[in-house]
């Protein structure tokens, strides 16, 4: 993961008040820059692009999600949003959770942006988290290209949007 330099320009954040910031909030693990800020394709009104790894919540013996738990992280995330827009001036601020992003995305963000913020007792659980979504996504690789052949021919085909497929017709007989 590369790290973001700190020369690097971020407009319309204030970096060292939002890592600060974060510094403050045990459960952050990570927290990264993604996308035209940091890709150089960023244009004056482009937004910020901010992942966040947050600690993961105990794991629930029951099958059912507990209600509770489910509003308690909600709350949690939506007061860290809001508190992250104090560092956010003039651009539009977009907050990605990675312990909840498809794992595309998620791959995204760990290919393509840089750290901003780790919090240093937790490192480990950063680096796992980073293995466990890199080791998913190439697992998942050949399964990504079938389904893109598929999509490809049903195009070629005219069949694209087809409520049910038939990928095997037997050959007609005459009778």
């Amino acid at each position: 993961m590369r790290r973001l330099p700190q020369e690097h320009p971020t407009p319309g954040l204030d970096r060292a008040g939002l890592v600060d910031f974060l510094a403050t909030q045990p459960d952050v693990i990570a927290a990264y820059l993604f996308g035209s800020l940091v890709n150089g394709r960023a244009r004056p009104d482009s937004d910020i692009d901010l992942a966040i790894l947050l600690a993961a919540s105990p794991p629930r013996e029951e099958e059912e999600p507990d209600l509770d738990q489910v509003m308690a992280e909600f709350e949690r995330e939506m007061a860290l949003i809001e508190a992250l827009e104090a560092f956010v001036e003039g651009r539009r601020l977009d907050v990605v959770f990675l312990q909840r992003a498809p794992l595309l995305l998620r791959f995204q963000v760990l290919a393509t942006g840089r750290l901003l913020y780790e919090n240093p007792d937790r490192v480990a659980e950063r680096v796992e988290f980073e293995v466990r979504t890199f080791k998913f996504y190439f697992d998942q690789q050949p399964l990504r290209e079938f389904a893109e052949r598929i999509l490809h021919q049903d195009i070629r085909e005219g069949r694209f949007g087809e409520r049910q497929r038939h990928y095997y017709q037997p050959p007609e007989t005459s009778g």
